[in-house]
């Protein structure tokens, strides 16, 4: 089953309605064990959802050595 989500609306549609959910805006969606994957992204988005992944791995990245680095000394006695 394929799903058109944009913000909070999660709608069920055909194969064949595919694309022109994807004119209008939404991101086609399918669910795998319980939980919706998005197989493929508007192309009206201003900002790619490759670029986005990206962006928030680097985030991550960030975040793990800030945690690292606020991390206090080691105390040698």
């Amino acid at each position: 089953m394929l799903y058109a989500v944009k913000g909070n609306k999660q709608l069920k549609i055909d194969e064949a309605d595919k694309s022109a959910y994807l004119k209008l805006g939404y991101d086609i969606a399918q669910e795998e064990g319980g939980a919706l994957t998005t197989i493929e992204v508007s192309p009206s988005k201003t900002v790619t959802y490759a670029e986005h992944r990206q962006a928030l791995d680097r985030i991550a990245e960030l975040e793990a050595h800030l945690a690292e680095v606020k991390k206090p000394p080691k105390a040698d006695k």
